[in-house]
């Protein structure tokens, strides 16, 4: 052991006294470091996605320099036989090298701490993915060491162990491409489970997955043990290659076995790969069974083979949470005649993508859906595409059913509203929605009204006051000023629905809040010249101005508001008013805009900015609006009602939010009016599930000098800290040349 600690302390030395080692540390920290910055800012989000996409393409082809010398030196030197007859064995000289290499490489990446720590600073960073890309990381790199290795104990020629280490390499990070895994059947699988590339990505995370840690661990132990037989010139027999063989075998038997095994720890925030409390409390309390029928394909592209692990973790969590009251059925409908008919009968529809045959790029059909059964009742995702919000919709389809009433959420289609395809489409997951006008309220509960510009007239709003009166919750997104976007041009928005939500003690402001402390950026222009820039109009109301305590707002990282309105509230006696959305306290509010144009936008004096509320709910005790006055002449007053206990009234000063020509396809930005719906007519459980799975982070408004500062300052504290490495290890090394001079004297 004391030997092969001393054959370690000289390899892991060796790499300061190279400049080979230095070259590594400049070139692997400084341009991946500044790959990394140039988009950063642009994207605006708190994540290192991108840093840890480029790092294998670097290790691929600056790892083999680090290994080329490891054996072949020693052969060209001539001192590879003086080694092997010291009293160390080869499997111990080959770990002292192996573990000085790692050893390196680890430092290296602890060189590249000061980017997570800095984006930590500046944004809410998730270090959970973080930990888990360095574990990868190093675990990668400790892969391409043993393949290095070994492949320079093969050849004299360090050039030519460098060349073939970068290729054997290249092929195992192919193996991941889906240039591979898109061949379909058996042969899919078995790149997937070869590439260095899948289960790293795995590992980025967040997840640490037993399957990815034995895979890793069974690379470099084989690749460790054909370098300890192929310097073990004397010993080199078919007694040799059959172990060599062996070795191999029971390390792929292994990870085939290992690959229906599912033992992970979760170390994103929110556990977003784990089943939450509010799934396993829900799926624990079914009375009747859920059977979860997946259709996947056998033959499928390597997103969907990756996503396909997924979703088969996912289950088997959903069937350990529900015990025997969660069933899950595995089927392929292009193998499975019975399984078309199923597929047909829930609507799960067959999708295209391309594979690899008969040496060209063919379409393939196959499917990639869920259908969720209880009893007779069905819910469908049609395609999983993602998992990033499977769970919430698994769990949103299982409650659905499983409950004895689904509760009803009724959009007003009328008086020029917003058109909320999307935000509908997704509340359809677990309640049964609607669209009414204000002729017949009966059999309403629940009643969401998004931007109107036309008038209610008298008796409209009386018709709203009594809903509110007998225990209607009310959710109202009124925009302040009327927007023309064509002409750039806006006017107040006058509906008498601001006149009777003031009546309770709520106004929506006709003016235009702008935040000059956090706007959106916006991209203005005509044709080819076109260029990003601040718009305050559009506020990007960060976690600091979002309510943590409530669990409407308290999950939420970011929200997008166009030309919002200022929300003032007057609370009645009995009631509470609660502050959901407030700009930074650097906005204003303006009342006499002309226009909408970011030239027609001036920054007032630092005097007159101050915080505005955008969004807030007003509960407790209400009294009508027409209460002690004259009711409209032509409506129904016999059952008048002039007083509730339990009111409950959503506001935004907004509604351009929730619309479909701005989400785009996301519903993100939806996620204040879906939970504020949860949390007013249900449990608040989904809420938790479905705010845990928003991957927005963004990064805090910053100037663009400290977006320079804080760019150039970590691109380049790398050549500091190889400055500064290099001379501790110039004067390190100094001293003891001086003390040896002095000994031998």
């Amino acid at each position: 052991m004391k030997n092969t600690l001393a054959l370690f302390k000289k390899e892991f030395q060796s790499y300061f006294h190279s400049l080979l080692s230095y070259l590594f540390i400049v070139v692997f920290l400084v341009v991946l470091s500044w790959l990394f910055w140039q988009n950063l800012f642009l994207v605006g989000q708190t994540t290192m996605r991108d840093f840890f996409s480029l790092l294998p393409w670097f290790f691929l082809f600056l790892l083999p320099a680090l290994t080329m010398r490891l054996w072949s030196e020693e052969k060209k030197l001539g001192t590879m036989e003086t080694l092997l007859t010291l009293p160390i064995s080869d499997a111990q000289a080959v770990l002292a090298k192996f573990f000085a290499a790692a050893s390196f490489v680890a430092l290296v990446l602890l060189f590249s701490l000061p980017l997570p720590i800095t984006l930590a600073s500046i944004g809410h960073l998730d270090w959970g993915p973080v930990i888990g890309a360095y574990i990868g990381a190093w675990l990668l790199g400790c892969s391409y060491i043993a393949l290095g290795q070994w492949v320079s104990s093969l050849t004299k020629n360090q050039i030519v162990a460098f060349l073939i280490t970068i290729v054997a390499g290249f092929i195992f990070l192919l193996f991941g491409m889906s240039f591979f895994t898109n061949s379909g059947g058996i042969l899919s699988k078995v790149f997937y489970l070869l590439s260095t590339q899948t289960h790293f990505q795995n590992l980025a995370k967040g997840v640490i997955d037993l399957r990815d840690i034995v895979y890793y661990f069974s690379f470099i132990g084989i690749f460790l043990f054909i370098n300890t037989k192929s310097i073990d010139k004397q010993r080199k027999s078919i007694h040799a290659y059959s172990q060599t063989v062996l070795v191999v075998a029971i390390a792929v038997v292994v990870n085939m076995l290992m690959m229906s095994l599912s033992v992970r720890f979760d170390m994103t925030e929110g556990k977003q790969y784990t089943l939450s409390d509010a799934t396993k409390n829900i799926v624990s309390r079914l009375q009747d069974p859920v059977t979860i029928k997946v259709f996947f394909s056998k033959e499928v592209p390597q997103d969907l083979l990756a996503l396909k692990r997924d979703v088969e973790d996912l289950t088997s969590e959903y069937k350990r949470a529900g015990g025997g009251n969660v069933i899950v059925e595995f089927t392929d409908p292009k193998a499975d005649s019975a399984a078309q008919k199923e597929v047909s009968t829930y609507g799960i529809p067959q999708i295209q993508f391309n594979v690899v045959g008969n040496e060209k790029y063919e379409v393939s059909n196959g499917y990639a859906g869920i259908a969720l059964v209880h009893g007779d009742q069905y819910e469908t995702i049609p395609v999983v595409s993602q998992t990033t919000n499977l769970e919430y919709d698994m769990t949103a389809a299982i409650q659905k059913m499983s409950r004895e009433q689904v509760p009803q959420i009724s959009f007003l289609s009328d008086h020029g509203v917003e058109t909320t395809g999307q935000v509908q489409k997704a509340l359809e997951q677990q309640y049964s929605v609607n669209a009414v006008t204000l002729d017949d309220l009966s059999n309403v509960q629940n009643l969401v009204i998004v931007g109107p510009t036309e008038a209610f007239t008298d008796k409209e709003q009386y018709t709203l006051d009594q809903f509110v009166m007998n225990g209607g919750k009310l959710f109202v997104l009124l925009d302040g000023m009327v927007v023309n976007e064509q002409y750039g041009q806006v006017q107040p928005n006058t509906t008498g629905l601001e006149k009777l939500l003031g009546k309770y003690g709520v106004t929506v402001e006709q003016n235009l809040v702008a935040d000059f402390e956090s706007p959106q950026t916006l991209q203005f222009g005509n044709g080819p010249y076109r260029v990003l820039q601040p718009y305050p109009l559009w506020p990007k109301i960060v976690s600091s101005g979002l309510n943590s305590e409530n669990p409407i707002t308290g999950n939420i990282s970011e929200l997008a508001l166009p030309w919002p309105s200022e929300v003032t509230i007057q609370t009645p006696q009995g009631a509470t008013a609660t502050d959901l959305v407030k700009t930074s306290a650097h906005a204003y509010a303006f009342t006499d805009l002309q226009s909408i144009t970011p030239d027609a936008i001036t920054t007032p004096a630092n005097d007159a900015l101050g915080q505005h509320v955008l969004g807030a709910l007003l509960s407790g005790s209400l009294s009508s609006a027409y209460a002690n006055v004259d009711k409209p002449a032509d409506v129904d007053t016999v059952n008048f009602k002039d007083h509730v206990d339990n009111a409950e009234l959503f506001v935004m000063g907004n509604s351009k939010f929730v619309a479909d020509d701005l989400l785009q396809g996301s519903t993100d930005n939806a996620l204040i009016l879906n939970n504020a719906i949860d949390a007013l007519t249900q449990d608040v459980s989904l809420i938790t599930i479905r705010s845990r799975n928003s991957l927005n982070r963004p990064i805090k408004t910053l100037s663009d000098g400290k977006k320079v500062a804080i760019k150039y300052t970590n691109i380049f504290s790398s050549v500091i800290i190889v400055l500064v490495v290099s001379g501790a290890t110039f004067i390190i090394r100094r001293r003891k040349d001086h003390k040896a001079k002095e000994l031998y004297a």
